[in-house]
């Protein structure tokens, strides 16, 4: 893609979908992420640039491109807000029909927002899906079922690479609204991607009100910068703090996904993500101490260990780091707190 934007001075009354892109320090991936969505092939959208207090030169570059396309609307936060609350400034903007989302450091096929946008029958979809490079709800370990709603779940719950995404997607925004749905602050917990998406799919009452593209319109740019590779973001206090948000909305669902899914997504997602941070700490901590830490989050966190408990765990055959996390939470769970 050409670092060029378009000329575009047609102000748009009202657009079909709103996209929301927060802007830090995007660097070199910014001009790439414009241009991809200023050269899409709906012409009726805009672009919501949040700049989220960039440090880099990462706003001259916007403020270049609004000047040649009305459609782009900057915002300023006065601090750093981080992702999600940037996101919340932006729907909170937004005057399209449908509302998407953009990471600064990724690009989109250029007909992604028009086939999207195709696909919501003329705006009788709540929620409309298609794919990234991760191929959203395909996997070869992944079976569907007749359910779209409960594959989608099932989708979040067994932690596919890249698959906690709300980029790959466009959201009703009166549906977003009437429910309250925004995300959380990302100050406090990370993956907010998936807690967002676990919400909005426990708030829909018909599965009809979803559709799904199985394309992949959304490229997702993997690098150093990637905030998901910063340290603070995997931080055991994050994920923890996710975990509990997740088993909160799932026990205090009102909706039948939330009791059906409850117990084995939780089970399923606990395991996984404890193990993640037990492997992400032993590079840091060492053996010794990564255990510690997985001991002191079950005896501090009652719903960890009595996810733990009523989980079975089969230890072999597994490898040897596997093994060595299962049977510290067995003997944990088994053996109690203390």
């Amino acid at each position: 893609m050409q670092d060029t934007c378009s000329d575009n001075n047609e102000l748009i009354k009202d657009p079909l979908v709103s996209i929301v892109l927060p802007v830090y320090n995007a660097g070199r991936f910014l001009r790439p992420c414009l241009d991809t969505l200023v050269n899409q092939t709906l012409r009726e959208i805009e672009i919501i640039c949040v700049l989220d207090c960039p440090t880099d030169g990462s706003d001259k570059v916007v403020e270049e491109y609004a000047e040649k396309d009305n459609r782009i609307v900057v915002i300023r936060n006065e601090h750093n807000l981080h992702i999600g609350e940037s996101r919340n400034v932006g729907i909170r903007t937004a005057r399209g029909e449908y509302l998407g989302f953009s990471d600064h450091d990724d690009t989109h096929e250029l007909d992604m927002y028009e086939k999207l946008y195709q696909q919501t029958s003329n705006g009788s979809k709540d929620v409309v899906l298609s794919g990234s490079l991760a191929h959203f709800l395909s996997s070869n370990n992944h079976t569907k079922s007749n359910d779209v709603m409960v594959d989608w779940a099932m989708t979040i719950f067994l932690n596919k690479a890249r698959l906690w995404l709300v980029t790959t997607h466009i959201y009703k925004k009166d549906f977003l609204s009437n429910n309250n749905l925004y995300f959380g602050d990302t100050k406090q917990f990370n993956r907010e991607d998936a807690l967002f998406n676990l919400h909005v799919l426990c708030t829909i009452k018909e599965s009809d009100s979803i559709a799904i593209i199985d394309k992949d319109f959304y490229n997702r740019i993997l690098h150093n910068n990637n905030e998901s590779s910063n340290p603070e973001h995997i931080s055991f206090q994050k994920t923890l703090c996710f975990l509990s948000k997740i088993y909160n909305l799932l026990k205090n669902g009102q909706s039948n996904l939330s009791s059906g899914l409850c117990d084995y997504g939780i089970s399923e997602l606990t395991i996984r993500l404890l193990y993640s941070q037990f492997r992400d700490d032993l590079k840091v901590f060492g053996l010794k101490q990564s255990m510690y830490r997985i001991e002191q989050a079950l005896d501090t966190h009652a719903f960890l260990m009595n996810t733990v408990k009523n989980t079975s765990l089969s230890i072999s055959p597994l490898p040897l780091t596997k093994r060595i996390f299962l049977l510290i939470i067995k003997l944990k769970s088994t053996l109690g707190r203390g």
